[in-house]
């Protein structure tokens, strides 16, 4: 029986609205059977916590319900995020950070896609004080500072950290990611990123040409 993904979408963000843990998560175990963890990311996951947050942008949604939708989903997608693979050689020293939004989602997804990919990185956490992690970044020699978003004002908030890295470690590259850098492919000039990849699957194909022109 051929599977609706629009259809498992809609029905995935609403057991997010519902609360409904199980049903998240049984949804995505369902998809993951019969496609891969990308798949089910890209065309499941990421909208339907897109749409909840411009739900809450416009006031349609209470803030909890973004929360708990974000702490659902994450929980939804580590059922589905391959094992770790053998670690490979990283060119680069990685790390990836949440500033302003208020799940771990994007960073959940890109942690585990890069790391079953074979790449290692260091995890910053949630992270609101950018002169604590521009010196975080200093103290661990990060060449690649990975940011996902999902707020709009998160994004723009960005562009403090980056006039702040220019002074504090200027050879380090911000790599950032989320719905609004979707949405406006100017934004990541305006904040001052070095690149913007759409998901993780573009990422990790970036970060190998990077590698592969640099080595």
């Amino acid at each position: 029986m051929k599977i609706d993904i629009d259809q498992e979408c809609i029905a995935f963000e609403r057991a997010l609205l519902c609360l409904d843990r199980l049903s998240a998560c049984n949804i995505l175990k369902r998809l993951r059977s019969s496609t891969d963890a990308v798949v089910c990311i890209d065309r499941v996951v990421v909208p339907a916590m897109e749409r909840i947050g411009d739900g809450w942008e416009k006031g349609t949604l209470a803030l909890a319900q973004l929360y708990m939708s974000g702490r659902i989903c994450e929980d939804a997608v580590e059922t589905i995020i391959p094992q770790e693979e053998q670690v490979r050689f990283n060119r680069f020293n990685m790390a990836v950070v949440v500033t302003d939004d208020y799940h771990f989602l994007g960073k959940r997804i890109i942690t585990g896609m890069l790391r079953s990919s074979g790449f290692q990185l260091l995890d910053y956490g949630h992270q609101q004080d950018f002169q604590k992690l521009a010196a975080m970044v200093k103290q661990d020699r990060i060449d690649i500072l990975l940011i996902s978003v999902l707020m709009l004002r998160s994004a723009l908030r960005i562009s403090e950290l980056c006039a702040l890295l220019v002074q504090e470690s200027p050879e380090v590259r911000v790599i950032v990611g989320g719905a609004p850098f979707r949405f406006d492919d100017q934004l990541r000039r305006e904040v001052g990123a070095y690149a913007t990849a759409a998901n993780a699957s573009e990422l990790i194909v970036m970060l190998k040409k990077m590698e592969a022109s640099e080595s």
